[in-house]
């Protein structure tokens, strides 16, 4: 019979890296002989092209959003968590943060699909849901897992963000679980001696494994991800603007989508860079995007461990990244160049050396696809593997 895992989630068919690693973990999980499904807590269009999800996994809905008295008492919920988020007035008070962060209608629709579907592991995933399985732990029969994705700081030390001021709910609440998922040694460090607990380290897979590999003698830098602000694509358009002052030769392409587009299109018309730095919508076609380029740039203030990087380095790309903790721990052994967060200047000065430098180019371009090898499908597997068998033996 096969294992049933069950996935808890807002939505796998909108952009993101929680949502693309989501898919790919479902397709390893089914192509291993295991039983996937994805339920979602709000209303979906399915797009199981967005990631290429396997049809054979199933993406259902809790179906509790059309409830008049939901949508009330959740307008109420949502308005006490904004007051909580700016305020930090609740502090400690678990009750009442339980009941505004863990919806009663949704924990019982859960449980109920969960007795009637006897999945064998519950994955709640990102700390809202982590929250949501940690809760109702006692009630169901089966095991339940937290799946952190993001940073330690992203999570906790970062105004406004994922779990700001929920300290509380998860000291209470991942002790519950039967196990927290992170996805570097560092944040398994942190948490463990913040929470008490003992976290497993499982990192995300590549998306994709390529026999082809960028020859590098494009002149294009490429970034990709949400326009938003924990990517600060302004960041390389400043660094770019520096680094443009002494090469002619070389643009940037940034691939994506969201709120933070025009904000990018004002900067490049301020620094008259239309025709060096190009923003692109979001593409289904990653490899030929990072087949065309030859650099890779990250400047995200917080990854948990950025899928577009693996990416880059399966393509055979060097990364230039700031020297955030997710990125310490995938560009190792001379695969890229790190940068003191936002430092401008030293970014551009990073995009001047390998430039100016085709050798070191090349070496690092070779060293990447070699260390990105560590994170392949097999491997990746084999940790989720060990993880639901030393669960079943409890």
């Amino acid at each position: 019979m096969k294992q049933k895992i069950c996935f808890l989630m807002k939505n796998p068919f909108t952009l993101g890296g929680e949502q693309r690693v989501v898919s790919v973990l479902s397709n390893i999980l089914i192509n291993h002989g295991f039983s996937v499904t994805i339920l979602c807590t709000d209303s979906f269009v399915a797009n199981y092209d967005l990631y290429q999800l396997n049809r054979k996994v199933k993406v259902e809905q809790l179906n509790i959003t059309g409830h008049l008295l939901y949508k009330i008492v959740n307008l109420f919920y949502k308005i006490i968590r904004f007051v909580n988020r700016k305020t930090n007035l609740l502090k400690r008070n678990y009750g009442i943060l339980n009941v505004i962060y863990c919806n009663k209608w949704l924990k019982k629709n859960l449980i109920k699909t969960i007795g009637r579907n006897h999945y064998n592991y519950v994955i709640g995933v990102g700390g809202t849901y982590t929250l949501f399985v940690a809760s109702i732990k006692k009630m169901v029969n089966c095991k339940v897992i937290g799946w952190q994705h993001s940073s330690y700081e992203a999570y906790f030390l970062t105004k406004d963000n994922c779990s700001w001021h929920q300290d509380v709910l998860f000291e209470k609440s991942l002790s519950q679980l039967d196990q927290y998922i992170v996805l570097t040694n560092y944040d398994k460090e942190k948490i463990d001696s913040r929470f008490s607990i003992q976290s497993r380290v499982i990192p995300n897979p590549k998306s994709f494994e390529s026999a082809i590999v960028s020859n590098l003698d494009h002149k294009s830098f490429v970034a990709m991800g949400r326009f938003e602000y924990v990517k600060a694509f302004e960041d390389l358009i400043d660094s770019f603007y520096i680094f443009s002052k002494k090469n002619a030769d070389w643009n940037l392409y940034i691939y994506g989508n969201g709120s933070y587009k025009e904000r990018y299109i004002n900067k490049i018309k301020q620094y008259h860079l239309e025709n060096r730095v190009f923003i692109k919508n979001y593409t289904n076609d990653v490899k030929k995007v990072l087949l065309d380029a030859s650099i890779y740039l990250l400047s995200s203030r917080w990854e948990g461990f950025p899928m577009s990087v693996l990416e880059a380095m399966e393509m055979g790309l060097p990364v230039i990244s700031y020297d955030i903790s997710a990125a310490k721990e995938i560009i190792t052994n001379n695969s890229g160049i790190l940068v003191p967060s936002r430092d401008i200047q030293k970014y551009a000065d990073a995009m001047s050396k390998l430039v100016n430098n085709p050798n070191l180019l090349q070496k690092m371009g070779e060293c990447a696809k070699i260390n990105v090898g560590k994170y392949s499908y097999n491997t990746i597997y084999e940790i989720w593997y060990s993880m639901f068998m030393e669960l079943d033996s409890k």
